[in-house]
């Protein structure tokens, strides 16, 4: 399947991608409050922003237009400004971007996943899966796994970014956990969660919804 066939959105593979685990926020503010100033940002660099409920308070999705040093020397200006507004955050830049990355809409219930692996062993034979070669495998198929929306892999503490999503929770879990179970080396995973409808009906845009 081509490339071009399951790009979602005009930003969603270019430029240099980042991805906020807002784990608390400045005392003067709440989650809901920095959800709403970083929606007033444009479009082209805030792809997506939300409170959830699990391991993070909130999640957004950054975007610049530039591309290597000058990406990340953006993403840096991008952050102050986002620190600014009072948000206290995990990040993770997305690497080795190819179409279905997460967070790039919002169906649903939304699952996000954090994935650290373990480094592979020594031992382990040449012909053994990689994260890459695993993520490629999984977005190439012709027909998706149940309840999978999207993979991106990411640099600092987590390495992957899996979006899922179900009809309950239960079922998403039972999803979410299908597919990890298909990834090489997981050592341990963090999940949150979010409604997307609440999300569309909060936003100020109208290309989030389904």
């Amino acid at each position: 399947m081509a490339d071009d066939e399951r790009v979602t959105g005009p930003f969603d593979i270019t430029g240099t991608h980042a991805f906020l685990f807002i784990d608390h926020v400045a005392e003067n503010t709440t989650p809901e409050e920095v959800v709403r100033k970083l929606w007033d940002r444009p479009e082209s660099q805030v792809l997506y922003a939300s409170t959830f409920v699990g391991d993070f308070q909130a999640f957004a999705h950054l975007r610049v237009e530039e591309d290597g040093e000058d990406g990340i020397a953006a993403l840096q200006d991008l952050i102050e400004e986002i620190v600014g507004i009072g948000a206290r955050c995990q990040y993770g830049v997305e690497t080795k971007i190819r179409p279905l990355g997460a967070k790039r809409k919002s169906p649903r219930l939304i699952v996000l996943t954090r994935i650290k692996l373990a480094a592979p062993r020594p031992d382990a034979p040449p012909e053994r899966e990689d994260i890459v070669a695993a993520r490629d495998r999984l977005i190439d198929r012709t027909e998706l796994p149940e309840g999978f929306v999207g993979i991106s892999l990411m640099s600092g503490e987590w390495d992957v970014l899996l979006q899922t999503t179900g009809d309950s929770v239960d079922q998403a879990y039972d999803f979410t956990k299908a597919i990890v179970a298909a990834l090489p080396d997981v050592q341990r995973t963090s999940t949150a969660f979010a409604s997307g409808r609440r999300t569309a009906m909060r936003s100020p845009r109208e290309a989030i919804e389904d």
